[in-house]
């Protein structure tokens, strides 16, 4: 959520940040008015299942994080002239300021939860071990 705060744009704002093998952590904000609204939920998915989402979208989007350095190409050629992406890295990167912009803004709007208010993460996946761990158990559970 804080990369959407590194820029004042008026329309989508999208938040891609690499999760490796072709799959992005991925953020959609509407900031018509001004406000960075998150549009749907905090998703981790292949690149592809996203630009399936974007292209749904009705404004011109804005591109943020590492994600979208790396999937750049792909994205403009898939969403053409609604793909806006920033000139310098300047927009990729978690600073103070657009952290604490993005808190301010959820606590004065009061639409933030507990794991937003006490800035906690927010795990989209569970981890291989988890995951290795859960396999072996159904496994197991099977014989």
């Amino acid at each position: 959520m804080a990369l959407a705060y590194n820029i004042n744009f008026n329309g989508y704002i999208c938040s891609l940040i690499d999760a490796k093998n072709d799959n992005v952590y991925f953020g959609l904000f509407d900031n018509s008015t001004n406000n960075h609204m998150k549009e749907n939920d905090y998703l981790a998915e292949n690149i592809n299942y996203i630009t399936e989402i974007l292209k749904k979208c009705n404004k011109p989007i804005f591109f943020v994080g590492n994600g979208s350095i790396l999937y750049k190409d792909m994205l403009q050629s898939t969403l053409k002239e609604k793909a806006i992406f920033p000139d310098a890295n300047t927009y990729n990167n978690l600073t103070a300021v657009s952290i604490g912009m993005a808190a301010f803004d959820v606590y004065t709007n009061n639409t933030y939860n507990d794991l937003e208010y006490n800035l906690s993460p927010v795990y989209l996946k569970k981890s291989s071990a988890e995951r290795e761990l859960e396999e072996k158990q159904n496994g197991n559970s099977n014989k």
